[in-house]
């Protein structure tokens, strides 16, 4: 195996390897073998039995093929996994190790025994799609092509066999790997037990600490998230920004505009929190706010820290600032603890529309600044509790919590 250095991919199986699902795969499968009047089983047992092709699995289960085709006991079971899809959970490090690898030039894709329509489906509804260059599944129920959709997929890479690597857990992960000429990681945690794992030869961890570890990423970075309380705006100011972005004649494309389904504002900004804070933190937050659902209005422009060195563009607030000021208030309140880490000395309510770079700071505002546009009239009904992941091409923000407002 090679050093962890050396690789430039990893090639990630998802069930059972980044989603916490072979609970509700042997929940599932007891309701089925239940219906059929077979004996139940454990996790344990599942993990010692549970393989590929899934038809031999079967048979071990009990089942009887010439009373009933595969097929039909097979889909049984995909309907019900299917209804309790959501029922599983991502593993708690999975988006925070994803995202560290990803800043130390690891790309990532899934290679998956699950159906493709169903992959798709988890990856969005999950929220971590944008973090693969790739999400192949399987055109069937029945896992039977795992292997030749790896080979395609290597091919397509186009990168040197050397620098992938596969992590997965189960043995037929291992196969698959050998297959596409890949280093191979299994993980215990999984829908394999340890033994069977070390049968392979393959390096065998427990868990995702033990891969963070293994590229030298700190732990306490992987239990906490990059978070920050806000309002979004979105799209409703886009023909603003149009003409605003209109009035940079010059060096435009050194201003780093924040693409429209970002843009926001900013009530306060919490950093790196402890993911086992993070409940104390809502829970904190629904009982300190008080504040009335309030009109807010958007107008005049403004950069930061001045018009001679602009570092950031931003829009003004006119209506409903005593509101965002007192919402902020209410919010220090609720942070206890966790507000001394991040002190903020003043609160004006702003929403920041694009970046410049220090060095390109000679960037003439003048037009931008002097721009009178219609005032823009927005009800705000809630704030929410915000992740930001921070990405080569940019930061990327995820809603972990909505808080509604009084009516």
């Amino acid at each position: 195996m090679n050093s962890p250095s050396q690789y430039k991919h990893i090639i990630w199986d998802w069930n059972g390897t980044l989603l916490n699902d072979g609970w509700l795969f042997v929940e599932v499968m007891n309701t089925v073998l239940k219906r059929h009047e077979l004996e139940s089983i454990t996790l344990e047992k599942y993990r010692e039995i549970f393989g590929f092709p899934v038809k031999d699995y079967y048979k071990k289960l009990g089942f009887d093929f010439e009373k009933e085709p595969f097929e039909e006991s097979g889909l049984e079971f995909i309907r019900g996994y299917e209804n309790r899809r959501y029922d599983a959970k991502l593993y708690p490090q999975v988006i925070s190790l994803l995202t560290e690898l990803r800043e130390m030039g690891i790309s990532h894709s899934i290679l998956s025994a699950q159906h493709q329509s169903l992959l798709n489906d988890l990856t969005d509804y999950y929220k971590i799609r944008d973090q693969f260059i790739g999400i192949i599944g399987l055109d069937n129920h029945y896992a039977h092509s795992k292997v030749e959709n790896g080979l395609k997929w290597v091919k397509q890479l186009d990168m040197n066999p050397q620098k992938i690597l596969m992590i997965g857990d189960t043995d037929h992960d291992f196969e698959v790997a050998t297959a596409m000429g890949v280093d191979c990681i299994l993980l215990s945690h999984g829908h394999h037990c340890k033994s069977r794992l070390q049968n392979t030869g393959a390096k065998v961890l427990y868990n995702l600490s033990d891969i963070s570890k293994l590229f030298n990423i700190e732990l306490n970075k992987i239990n906490e998230k990059r978070v920050f309380i806000g309002i979004p705006i979105g799209t409703i100011i886009k023909p603003v920004l149009s003409v605003l972005k209109s009035k940079f004649t010059q060096n435009s494309e050194n201003i780093k505009w924040i693409p429209s389904e970002n843009i926001h504002l900013t009530l306060k900004f919490l950093g790196n929190i402890s993911v086992n804070d993070l409940p104390i933190l809502i829970q904190s937050l629904k009982k300190e706010l008080t504040q009335n659902s309030f009109a807010m209005v958007i107008e005049s422009t403004g950069v930061f820290p001045s018009s001679h060195s602009p570092r950031a563009l931003w829009l003004g607030i006119k209506g409903g600032a005593e509101e965002l000021i007192s919402l902020h208030t209410q919010i220090e309140k609720s942070l206890g603890k966790i507000t001394a880490k991040n002190p903020e000395l003043t609160f004006t309510p702003h929403i920041t529309i694009a970046k410049i770079p220090q060095k390109f700071v000679n960037i003439d505002v003048l037009q931008f600044l002097n721009t009178v546009y219609s005032p823009i009239e927005l009800d705000v009904n809630s704030i929410c509790l915000f992740e930001s992941q921070l990405f080569q091409e940019g930061a990327k923000y995820r809603i972990l919590n909505e808080f509604p407002l009084n009516r």
